[in-house]
């Protein structure tokens, strides 16, 4: 028995020493990663802070996208790649080039939540009007200003009226 214990011991710390001497670089461990931002600038110009979440996440999805993983992409044939990202009551009409920016984009939501600044804005300026229905779109080409704004419908009675309204709640 005491033979036996003696055994299991010397073992034990063989296993440990074995396990000490081994070491790991860490260029082992993590290969490099190179992240390389494709659509920075549309992101930029396109995504505002007071836009609903489903807008902002929709224009992520459309920024991340990789057109050159798209089995219907060929470099030699196209200059230019039209993806259309469609959800619930959104749709983002996206054209690629070649290296995977974005060149241009249209994108409509319609009937989402609008930004507390600007329901507040209407209610002063049109009190006892009610939301008939609301579209956000917005226009981007690269290397100008996107163009985002409101519409929306609002019914008093039996009338209508229509608004244009920019993301910072100015009635255009």
């Amino acid at each position: 028995m005491k033979n036996f214990i003696i055994g299991l011991l010397v073992l034990g710390l063989t296993n440990l020493s074995v396990a000490q001497n081994k070491s790991i670089s860490q260029s082992e461990l993590l290969p490099e990663v190179t992240i390389v931002p494709r659509n920075l600038t549309y992101i930029s110009k396109v995504v505002d802070d007071n836009a609903p979440l489903k807008v902002k996440k929709l224009e992520r999805t459309v920024a991340r996208y990789d057109v050159t993983e798209h089995p219907d992409f060929e470099l030699e044939d196209i200059q230019a790649f039209e993806v259309i990202f469609q959800e619930s009551n959104a749709r983002v009409i996206a054209t690629y080039d070649e290296a995977g920016k974005i060149l241009k984009s249209f994108e409509k939501f319609k009937n989402i939540a609008l930004p507390k600044d600007i329901v507040k804005q209407i209610m002063m300026k049109y009190p006892g009007w009610h939301f008939e229905s609301d579209t956000y779109l917005v226009r981007y080409f690269q290397g100008k200003e996107a163009k985002k704004y409101y519409t929306v419908k609002l019914l008093k009675d039996d009338n209508r009226i229509k608004l244009k309204i920019d993301p910072s709640g100015r009635i255009l």
